[in-house]
Formats: C-alpha cells, structure tokens, sequence
C-alpha cells in the first residue's frame, strides 16, 4: 500500500538520519474510510467517508490487540468496526491508516479495497480479523 508523503519521508529520516518518527508517542493509529483515494500528498479528510454516524477506528500499536506483522506485511488482530450508519451514504473504495482521531491527521498510508463498499442506512462496516493487511515491498 502506498505510504503518504510525509510518512515516507519521516520513514527515511528515521533511517537514514536517526529523526524521531513524527507519531511515535501515539498509542494508537486510526483506520478510515475513503470514496476515492486519499492519495499520497492528501490527509485523513481527503476523500473521506461522510455518513452519518461515520468516525474513524482507533487501533492499538501493538501486537496484543492491534497487528501482526509477518514478512513484511501487517495484518489487524482484532475486529475492526466502524460505527453504524444512520444516515447518509457513502460508497467507500479506499482505507487508510493515520495518526489522528479526528481533522487532517497524518496520513500513514492507504490503499483501494478490493470491491467498493457501499454504506447507507443500519449498515456497519468492517474488516473481519485479519481482512485488512498492509504490505511493506
């Protein structure tokens, strides 16, 4: 999945140039919705879902409950559910992971589902344990 601009380049400087990570004191990453790609150079906001009832997922940066990294990709521990529509609707073709819980947060990185998920009223989407996988290549 394709990193956002600034993840990158905090990724390299951390590499390269031993730079803190931007995010490294955040004890959680949030999950979001997207109708169209959020893109390299956007934030959490572009593109994202707008039904109502609709907020971003927190997930713990860990292993426990969180993610499994394994070769190079990780994929979520736990359920991720986001909060039922109760109206409004959204056809979401893009997930990303970030840094804020709500505004322009930092985008990490994201990526096109494999079917657009259509989201209008009592619909909950989700991602199933293990559904949602992020690949470092």
């Amino acid at each position: 999945m394709p990193l956002g601009t600034t993840a990158a380049n905090d990724l390299l400087l951390n590499w390269l140039n031993s730079t803190a990570l931007s995010w490294t004191a955040n004890g959680n990453v949030y999950i979001s919705l997207h109708v169209g790609t959020p893109g390299a150079g956007g934030s959490q906001t572009t593109n994202e879902a707008g039904y109502t009832s609709y907020d971003r997922v927190a997930v713990t940066r860990s292993g426990a409950g969180g993610w499994t990294v394994v070769s190079n990709a990780a994929s979520n521990t736990a359920q991720i559910q986001f909060p039922t529509a109760t109206g409004g609707s959204s056809a979401c073709d893009y997930v990303a992971i970030g840094t804020a819980a709500s505004g322009a947060g930092q985008l990490l990185a994201f990526g096109a589902l494999g079917s657009t998920v259509t989201v209008t009223n009592n619909i909950t989407p989700q991602f199933a344990i293990g559904a949602l996988t992020w690949t470092a290549t």
